[in-house]
């Protein structure tokens, strides 16, 4: 979890290692990178992640594991995260995590940290119709973009019916809207859903024009942080053309690939295809999976046949690009 500067380990997951507490008093933590809680500093003896094996590891210990509830047993932060490359690569759903010396860049294109991330990792971006703005990159954020600060509330103001709880604490709203473009570094994206992020004075949080990139966007790509060289190495896959080139998100559903987004088409009876619609077959070739295709589709450049299956009936449809240089 790049958005969280410490390593989190559930207290189920302690009394079942066995865990040695710290001497450290405790500390309460309060959102966004953390769920609010009391927690205890402890030390894990012997930690192994895959193939890496880690002694002497600094964590938290949550009092309250509601939070932590799944199967896992806690969170990866930038502490540990730091000393290695950790390899997201959302096209091949596989984490990787490189000794440094043993990482190969090639393919990539290498985004600066700012120097000022403190722990975590910010890099440059846009929302296209506020202009350039730092990216706070979140590999444990389930979501698109949350954006906020001054530029975001005067383009897209908070409407009562769009408000989405952000924080657990019950609080405080914030709203749901549309950008127009983004872009991750110099990766562009179309019109895209995102959350509007409402200011709040007891949390410092995305308050000075800034965003944040959560799975929604990371991936499409294979990222791969490298926070000791100060780099962040990115490679679109095919997601990324699919979604830039047609427009279309392509997911895995009922075992079969489905269009779950077709972008910038307002009625629904003018899209040529529909959310909901399982693709069987791209340019004359049957894809039985999201991966192929994916792949299919992300090797068409200037327009791509499919054949797509809506309530049991299969339908011929073609699509254009929407760049202008395809």
């Amino acid at each position: 979890d790049t958005g969280s500067p410490v390593t989190v380990l559930t207290r189920r997951a302690m009394d079942a290692m066995g865990v040695v507490p710290s001497p450290e008093p405790p500390l309460h933590v309060h959102p966004p990178w953390l769920p609010e809680d009391t927690y205890d500093p402890a030390i894990v003896d012997r930690l192994v992640i895959g193939g890496l094996e880690l002694h002497g590891v600094h964590v938290l210990v949550p009092r309250n594991d509601a939070p932590f509830d799944s199967d896992e047993a806690g969170l990866l932060g930038m502490d540990v995260i730091s000393q290695f490359v950790v390899d997201v690569d959302g096209p091949a759903s596989t984490l990787r995590i490189w000794p440094r010396d043993r990482f190969d860049a090639d393919g990539f294109t290498d985004l600066p940290i700012w120097g000022g991330s403190r722990g975590r990792v910010i890099v440059g971006g846009a929302v296209d119709e506020l202009g350039a703005m730092p990216l706070l990159v979140d590999t444990g954020a389930p979501l698109d973009v949350v954006v906020g600060g001054p530029a975001m509330h005067a383009r897209h103001p908070h409407h009562q019916d769009d408000e989405v709880m952000l924080h657990e604490d019950g609080d405080t709203s914030d709203y749901m809207t549309d950008i127009y473009g983004f872009h991750f570094g110099p990766f562009g994206f179309p019109r895209m859903p995102a959350i509007g992020h409402d200011r709040r004075p007891d949390l410092s949080f995305l308050d000075d024009d800034m965003a944040l990139v959560g799975l929604g966007v990371l991936r499409h790509f294979r990222i791969a942080v490298d926070a000791g060289s100060g780099i962040l190495h990115v490679a679109p896959g095919p997601s990324y053309a699919v979604l830039t080139r047609f427009g279309l998100e392509v997911d895995e559903r009922g075992g079969v690939p489905t269009i779950t987004r077709v972008v910038d088409r307002e009625h629904a009876w003018k899209k040529p295809v529909r959310e909901e619609d399982i693709v069987r077959a791209v340019n004359g070739r049957k894809v039985r999976t999201r991966d192929e295709a994916l792949a299919a589709i992300a090797v068409s450049r200037d327009k791509v046949v499919l054949v797509v299956e809506r309530r049991g009936n299969r339908i011929t449809r073609t699509l254009y690009s929407r760049l202008p240089d395809d």
